[in-house]
């Protein structure tokens, strides 16, 4: 029914026009026709753009993701030992074998300052070592 009414409007208008006014209506026609078509292709391109610009950054967060998990895994493995990794990566949660005493000592070293000046950090290294294995 629409349909009908549309044709026998178009019908109504046109028969008024006269030949000028066909051609510029052609030429209305022809450009706006190629403004739509410009204007088309302009959008869908843009689409495309931010679709693929969506998909770059998805692959980037991801990798970016990757690469911060092997850091933060490398890490772990240097600060962990390996019997204790094995044991929380099997599920265990509480995985120690036995229960141990534990002391700690605070000490003050007198002259530390002096002491610190008066050797070569090797040396440092080896009066300190001598000192807490006195305590041990």
């Amino acid at each position: 029914m629409i349909m009908i009414l549309v044709s026998v409007m178009m019908n109504i208008f046109f028969s008024f026009l006269t030949e000028t006014d066909y051609e510029q209506l052609s030429t209305f026609v022809s450009t706006f026709s190629t403004f739509v078509r410009i204007f088309t292709a302009l959008v869908w391109s843009g689409y495309v753009y931010i679709q693929e610009l969506e998909k770059k950054t998805q692959f980037v967060n991801g990798h970016r993701k990757v690469r911060n998990f092997l850091k933060l895994k490398s890490i772990l493995n240097i600060l962990v030992p390996s019997l204790v990794r094995d044991k929380i990566r099997s599920g265990k949660k509480n995985f120690s074998d036995e229960e141990g005493e534990v002391t700690i000592v605070f000490c003050d070293i007198y002259a530390f300052d002096s002491i610190v000046n008066s050797y070569s950090g090797n040396e440092l290294l080896q009066f300190l070592d001598q000192v807490y294995n006195a305590f041990d």
